[in-house]
């Protein structure tokens, strides 16, 4: 249902967003992800994307859910090329923060 959301969500409604620490930072899935992590994680929502990656602070990109993925860990497991590359222009630490499990975002890449 979120992805949905993400994907019938027009240009006016990003720009829209007026309070963006919140809508940026909260976590609103069980597994404590933000956002962003929901929106790379479809594939399809690259202009919502943009749109929070501008909005978001450098220490707001590197959130974890609560097994320690990033938002760049999950683009890169589901092969969100695109998203990565935005990511990764903002902040390049994001290469290097591990998960839980010790695994660099790269690493998910391998292996997906």
């Amino acid at each position: 249902m979120l992805e949905n959301s993400f994907n019938v969500m027009s240009q006016d409604d990003v720009r829209s967003i007026d309070e963006p620490t919140r809508i940026t930072e909260a976590k609103i899935t069980e597994f404590r992800e933000p956002a962003l992590h929901i929106a790379v994680g479809t594939t399809k929502a690259i202009h919502f994307v943009e749109k929070l990656v501008e909005l978001m602070s450098t220490e707001a990109l590197a959130l974890q859910t609560s097994v320690g993925k990033t938002s760049l860990c999950i683009a890169a497991t589901v092969g969100n090329i695109e998203a990565a590359a935005i990511l990764v222009n903002k902040s390049r630490n994001l290469l290097y923060i591990r998960d839980n499990f010790g695994s660099l975002p790269l690493s998910a890449a391998e292996n997906s």
